[in-house]
């Protein structure tokens, strides 16, 4: 975020906490308004959604628009990504009645996974090929991400 920050000309270490503050928010946001958004909308539109949000907030990310404007852009950008995580984490609970712990260990090792990793992959990314071009790729991957969940998770009947 700093790097993004610094190729707009803000250099106040506060602007990023700032940004990042708003992502959780919109996680906030998102925690407030499940109630509503179970009861109006299908759960396979919920996770296009969160994919499209997300990946809608990265790319206007990558445009570097000012950063008073990404507080707003990153507070989308959590609202979508929680929204997605929440839907796929749901799914997670149910893959297996008798194994449900270690799904959902499984679940939590693969989040702080990507969590470790993506530092790595964007550093490198960032390096070869340019901040916008890497943030790109993670815009189409995390839609593509919503998309395939909503076409392959599927709730079980249980008879």
């Amino acid at each position: 975020m700093a790097l993004l920050l610094l190729a707009i000309g803000e250099t106040q270490a506060s602007i990023a906490g700032l940004l990042i503050a708003a992502f959780a928010m919109g996680g906030v946001f998102y925690s407030l308004s499940v109630p509503a958004l179970i009861a109006h909308v299908r759960e396979r539109h919920l996770m296009v959604a969160g994919g499209a949000l997300a990946a809608t907030g990265l790319v206007l990310i990558a445009l570097h628009v000012p950063w008073i404007w990404q507080i707003a852009i990153y507070g989308m950008f959590g609202f979508g990504f929680y929204l997605l995580h929440g839907c796929i984490q749901v799914h997670v609970t149910e893959l297996s009645q008798t194994a449900r712990g270690a799904a959902a260990s499984l679940h939590s090792s693969f989040f702080y996974l990507g969590q470790a990793v993506g530092p790595v992959v964007y550093g490198y990314g960032f390096a070869h090929g340019g901040p916008e071009p890497s943030i790109f790729v993670g815009a189409a991957v995390v839609m593509t991400v919503g998309v395939v969940c909503s076409r392959l998770l599927r709730h079980r009947t249980v008879y």
